[in-house]
Parts: structure tokens; C-alpha cells; sequence
């Protein structure tokens, strides 16, 4: 996946993505040929989007939040 630097996605993906400035076109075109042009890219970007999707769970939502409740509190 190629998504903007200005998002979430970046953290929640890693490595199953490539991540664009939005305000500069040229980072996107990079992107799009370093995808086009790279079986192996594609090949680790396939295999890593869907274990990053499988981090995404609302058990793992809920435990980060209960986490950050526990540090607002404790300061």
C-alpha cells in the first residue's frame, strides 16, 4: 500500500506500506515505480499489510487504552 505520511497508516502498517508526502507529487511517483518496478517489494509488502491488519483488533484497541487511562491517572 502507498499512503500519505499525514495519516495514522504509517504507524499502524510499517512495513506494509510505502508512505508519501502529500504536498510533494513526486514522492508518490517515486513510490508507484519503486512498486512497479520491484517483484520483491511488492512480495514484502503483500506478506506484511495483513499481519499489520491482524495487530488491529479491538482486544489490542482496548488494551492500549486502558493502558494510556492507567498513565493519565498514575499522573
Amino acid at each position: 500500500m502507498i499512503a500519505t505520511t499525514a495519516s495514522p497508516l504509517p504507524t499502524l502498517l510499517g512495513d506494509g506500506g510505502l508512505y508519501v508526502d502529500p504536498a510533494k507529487p513526486e514522492d508518490l511517483e517515486r513510490a508507484l515505480a519503486r512498486v512497479l518496478g520491484s517483484d520483491s517489494l511488492r512480495r514484502r509488502m503483500r506478506q506484511a499489510g495483513p499481519a499489520a491488519s491482524r495487530r488491529l483488533t479491538w482486544d489490542a484497541a482496548a488494551r492500549q487504552m486502558i493502558s494510556l487511562m492507567h498513565k493519565v491517572v498514575a499522573q
